[in-house]
């Protein structure tokens, strides 16, 4: 796989200071992962990767998306309540950055 390949794990991965302050360290590396499963199975990426956490009856939701292509998928974390926030996850071309919204 190609170095300025979207996403690609060849790159530097850096967070913001608020999502180290705020997010789980499970639920950044949860992030990670998701990204990474994608990127194996060749899926195109867009530059901005997108997830949404919500609180549920039952525990936290978690939806991931991108823009182009269009793509959405929930995934159900029961029993766990974590933090409502939006995180985002861009690759610029030459390095990865989690961040929140308010840190654009």
């Amino acid at each position: 796989m190609d170095e300025r390949t979207m996403f690609s794990e060849h790159k530097e991965k850096y967070l913001t200071r608020n999502v180290k302050a705020i997010v789980p360290m499970l639920l950044q590396l949860f992030c990670w992962d998701l990204i990474g499963k994608k990127v194996l199975k060749g899926a195109e990426l867009d530059y901005l990767q997108i997830f949404e956490i919500k609180q549920t009856d039952e525990g936290s939701e978690i939806t991931h998306r991108q823009e182009q292509p269009k793509f959405v998928e929930t995934y159900e974390i029961p029993k766990r309540k974590l933090p409502e926030l939006e995180i985002w996850v861009i690759d610029d071309g030459d390095h990865l950055t989690m961040l929140l919204p308010e840190d654009y």
